[in-house]
């Protein structure tokens, strides 16, 4: 938890209310540095002692900071200096990271995992195969700025692109791996979007506690004839990603 210097804010005689000032000065230190993104505040009793106030004072300051998306204030945990904030454009075809890239900011994407398996009745159905059908798997997380910010899975077919994996793990890229089938047009046909708490295994990766949601987007790519070739299911960190739905 981060521990704050002495009060700095002005005498009580100013007009200014003593929770604005409170206000002003954590604003003042989040953006000076002091208070960095992702660091943890002092409890509220002790805002209030240090600046000499009542905690219902604190809690408004708090509560002003945390409107401006400044702070979150998670029950039970505490509350936090918030991050940055990322768009993402899910109407297009461009992948997350080379989308980022486009605006400037460091995107790093990392495998998690890639193999072959049998389809789950899910992703079967929606890239429209027997219920026997095996699928090419692909498990990745990318960041942004050093921030986790999304999990994906991605499934295509065996049977239509034969070692589909292999050929991923040689180019490190979904939409080169396609090139190499001469699958250059694709476009997304289908989003569909969910609120929910993550696993465990997503809370530690994303590194976000488990009482913060997260947003799962499932999207379907197709070809130029309308066929499924590819399932994306991206579980994005609710408080760092901003998903932008264009119309087309």
């Amino acid at each position: 938890m981060m521990k704050l210097p002495g009060e700095r804010v002005r005498e009580r005689s100013s007009r200014v209310p003593m929770w604005r000032q409170i206000e002003a000065t954590l604003k003042g230190e989040i953006a000076s540095g002091a208070l960095k993104p992702g660091a943890q505040l002092p409890p509220e009793g002790d805002i209030s002692e240090r600046f000499a106030v009542t905690r219902a004072t604190a809690r408004k300051a708090l509560a002003s900071l945390q409107s401006s998306g400044l702070i979150r204030i998670e029950p039970g945990r505490g509350t936090f200096v918030q991050g940055p904030v990322f768009p993402y454009e899910l109407s297009g075809a461009t992948r997350f990271c080379h989308f980022l890239t486009s605006l400037s900011v460091d995107a790093q994407t990392r495998v998690l995992s890639v193999g072959v398996a049998r389809a789950c009745p899910e992703i079967a159905e929606a890239l429209r195969l027997p219920p026997t059908a095996r699928v090419d798997c692909i498990k990745t997380i990318a960041s942004a700025d050093g921030w986790p910010i999304v999990i994906s899975e991605n499934f295509v077919s065996e049977d239509r692109f034969p070692g589909f994996a292999d050929t991923y793990r040689r180019c490190g890229s979904i939409n080169e791996t396609f090139r190499k089938y001469d699958q250059n047009e694709k476009r997304r046909s289908k989003t569909e979007l969910v609120s929910r708490l993550p696993t465990d295994d997503e809370a530690h990766l994303l590194q976000q506690p488990k009482t913060r949601p997260i947003v799962e987007a499932t999207l379907t790519m197709v070809d130029p004839n309308g066929h499924p070739v590819w399932i994306d299911i991206s579980c994005f960190s609710a408080d760092r990603v901003k998903l932008v739905l264009s119309e087309t």
